[in-house]
């Protein structure tokens, strides 16, 4: 069998005529039923008689009546409420210390009205849907009419109004210092007035219209005097960037705490960033011991990464940042520019060897490296990899980097001491990495045209003399210099060891041509001397190559007949090509008998016929004017030759009298049979073979370096015209000058001075009506 239950339905309540309602009587029962609830004892009412009650007033046409009485009953009860806070208000109202019972109560009240205003509207639900209706001209429904009245009758704009703000601020201020306070009765009370509206016409709560500005107002002057007193009593920029950093936290916690985070508080955490930050933090920064790189070097990352964070609440686009970056970097680069034109200043009055201003120049060099290196990781552990802060930075170091008269030279010269020295028995990884860091320097650097000419110099002699620990990291290095200056400028450096690797295969098929002739037919003195050439070409390598070739190396009679071999088969194999030798380059071995026991030497290429005087001498001495008369070799580069075998405590092979430091042309030299070594093998280096320039050397590459750009500045001025046909005076100078800025920038004189030469060259023709304007002559 089966069992279905009827779903019940709940009927209203048979209409009435109006004359059969009372409402006094009908109100008589709801207005005590409303005190009930308001006493809080509601448990024996009936509501499904209440709710008949005053529906039946409502469907007998006395909605209005009804409203009126239940919001005269609400708002009576509400002043009672009032009266209950006067021992806070009237009596005590500057004894802050009763606050907590005040907004404890304050909050009961308001939760049981909450509670009471939700229960009466149940009991007057009727009358909600049916007279309140959402419209401007209807009354507000029972919810809002119960925040209105809580806002008239308890809130209000009078004296418990302002003892109530007063007490906020209070008890948020104790919080703030520290002090124990009921959060959540005071996140209850800001609520209520976050709920409570204005006016029924201006819906802005009460929070927002009145307590909001003296919140903001109370809390810039605690904060903006809790500034002074820490800058008062501690001037560490690191300090107050912590401490005003936490405060600012701390208020955004407690805005999001207390749900103030729309308009309420908002301005409050805005109008602390503008003081404490935005006004205050350039002056703080500005005082002893703000320097970022310090806080790095001290380990203080969190620091600086809240340093980061304040100031891009406090600065759009964090311009405050940008230019601390700039002038603190700027700053030390000036003082490392600075120490070091003074030291090399020093060394040359002390008449110190250009070997230790080559030192000074490597010291420059990785001073600076170290720095960009420690701002690369601050700006990547602590500033977030902004692209913005890395712009900045790499203006700064181009800024100070090219103050430097001699910055093209000296990353060449530390360059030059990597590949010979401080990359031997680093592992790939630190190699990329040193290779990279070395980049970034090249990179700040405007003029790349005088580095080119340093590099193509310093490279040509590690190429010849076999001086690199790796071609691997030269051929790196190279690759580098191409993706960031492009093909043009890195063209010559590959041509070089084009150049290497061509020799190579030229020195294979002459090894051949030699074996291939009989050993009757042969010089036997050929034997004696194994010969290795480098061949090079005159477009990749440097003019200072061809400037070696100003002198004939008188060589000994077997190398002589070596080197003339090669002559007769280089011009069979290469008719109309003419060979010129650069003796000052190239090294030679020889094996020399000492004493004890035999070494194989190696020396510079012009030390060779120096040391083959001494063959069969014995004990005789010979002259420094003997020597540069025998070999040919100029006295400059004789006395210097001379030192490194004969002054040098590792590689004298020759003994001096007198015996002194430096080289003069009245002494005289022995063979130094007693000589002795470790190792059998043994390296005579030339002396300053790779070394800072003097002042007379760095004027003749300056001139050498303007007359090759002014080639340059004709060789544009041509290319642009020869595209536009015409073009006035001021765009062609900035057409030249932008095609020219991956080298060196113009300067504008020099521009000026080239179009004038093209002119009378007549490659360009000035318009007959407008002197400014020039036509390109084909």
């Amino acid at each position: 069998m089966k069992m279905t239950t009827q779903r019940g339905k709940i009927k209203a309540p048979r209409a009435k005529t109006s004359s059969s309602v009372s409402f006094d009587k009908s109100w008589e029962i709801l207005a005590s039923a409303m005190t009930k609830i308001q006493d809080h004892e509601s448990s024996p009412l009936s509501f499904e008689l209440l709710y008949r009650t005053s529906y039946q007033l409502v469907i007998s046409k006395m909605s209005a009546q009804l409203y009126d009485a239940v919001k005269c009953h609400i708002s009576a009860h509400l002043d009672k409420v009032q009266a209950g806070f006067d021992p806070y208000v009237v009596v005590a109202r500057d004894d802050l210390s009763l606050a907590p019972k005040f907004l404890e109560g304050l909050n009961k009240q308001w939760s049981d009205h909450q509670t009471c205003t939700k229960m009466i509207g149940d009991v007057m639900m009727y009358l909600d849907r049916v007279y309140c209706l959402d419209n401007t001209s209807s009354p507000p429904k029972l919810a809002d009419l119960g925040l209105h009245l809580f806002r008239d009758h308890v809130v209000g704009t009078g004296p418990f109004a302002e003892y109530l703000y007063k007490v906020l601020i209070n008890e948020i201020q104790r919080e703030r210092e520290g002090e124990m306070v009921d959060r959540i009765v005071i996140k209850n009370v800001l609520s209520m007035l976050d709920l409570l509206p204005q006016s029924k016409s201006n819906k802005e709560s009460v929070l927002v219209h009145c307590f909001s500005d003296q919140l903001v107002a109370a809390t810039t002057n605690f904060y903006s005097q809790a500034a002074r007193d820490l800058l008062d009593g501690n001037k560490d920029p690191v300090v107050y960037v912590t401490k005003v950093s936490g405060w600012l936290e701390d208020e955004e916690k407690r805005s999001k705490y207390y749900a103030l985070e729309s308009q309420a508080y908002s301005p409050l955490v805005s109008d602390l960033t503008v003081k404490l930050v935005s006004t205050k933090l350039p002056e703080v920064m500005a005082l002893p011991g703000s320097e970022i790189r310090k806080w790095y070097q001290a380990k203080k990352f969190d620091e600086l990464k809240t340093l980061y964070r304040l100031i891009s609440k406090g600065f759009p686009q964090r311009s405050l940042l940008h230019h601390l970056l700039k002038e603190q970097i700027v700053s030390e680069g000036q003082n490392l520019n600075s120490a070091s034109n003074s030291a090399v200043e020093a060394a040359r009055k002390e008449k110190k060897p250009s070997a230790q201003q080559t030192a000074l120049a490597h010291k420059w060099v990785t001073d600076v490296l170290t720095m960009r290196d420690e701002f690369a990781e601050i700006t990547a552990k602590c500033f977030d990899n902004d692209v913005e802060v890395v712009k900045s930075i790499d203006e700064a170091f181009v800024e100070f980097v090219n103050k430097h008269a001699r910055v093209a030279e000296y990353l060449s010269l530390y360059i030059d001491n990597l590949m010979k020295k401080a990359l031997k028995g680093k592992s790939d990884e630190e190699v990329a990495a040193i290779l990279d860091s070395t980049v970034a320097c090249f990179n700040f650097i405007t003029d790349k045209d005088r580095f080119e000419n340093y590099y193509k110099a310093h490279l040509g002699k590690r190429l010849l003399n076999s001086k690199s620990l790796s071609d691997d990291a030269e051929r790196q290095l190279i690759s580098r210099f191409k993706m960031a200056a492009g093909g043009a400028f890195t063209s010559k450096f590959e041509g070089m060891f084009k150049d290497i690797a061509t020799s190579a295969d030229e020195m294979e098929f002459f090894r051949k041509s030699r074996a291939s002739i009989t050993a009757d037919s042969e010089p036997s003195s050929a034997k004696k001397v194994e010969l290795t050439v480098a061949l090079l070409s005159g477009t990749y390598w440097p003019t200072s190559i061809a400037q070696g070739a100003n002198y004939t190396l008188i060589h000994c009679a077997d190398a002589e007949n070596a080197k003339e071999q090669f002559e007769q088969y280089y011009s069979k194999a290469h008719s109309g090509r003419k060979l010129e030798w650069v003796p000052n380059l190239g090294n030679a071995d020889i094996r020399i008998k000492f004493k004890k026991k035999f070494h194989d030497v190696n020396v510079p290429n012009p030390v060779m016929p120096i040391l083959m005087l001494f063959q069969d001498v014995g004990d005789q001495s010979i002259s420094f004017h003997r020597i540069q008369m025998e070999t040919g070799i100029p006295i400059p580069d004789l006395k210097r030759h001379l030192q490194s075998v004969s002054v040098a405590p590792k590689t004298r092979l020759l003994k001096k009298v007198p015996m002194s430091k430096d080289v003069n042309e009245t002494d005289e030299f022995f063979f130094n049979e007693n000589f002795e070594a470790p190792m059998t093998k043994i390296r005579v280096l030339a002396i300053n073979a790779t070394r800072a320039e003097t002042d007379v050397e760095r004027d003749a590459t300056m001139v050498q370096i303007d007359k090759s750009r002014q080639n340059e500045i004709d060789a544009a001025i041509v290319r642009v015209m020869k595209s536009r046909k015409t073009l006035n005076h001021n765009n062609l100078v900035g057409e030249v000058t932008k095609q020219l800025a991956s080298r060196f920038k113009p300067p504008i004189p020099t521009i000026k001075h080239c179009i004038e030469s093209l002119l009378e060259r007549e490659y360009l023709r000035r318009d007959d009506n407008d002197t400014t304007l020039f036509h390109y002559e084909a």
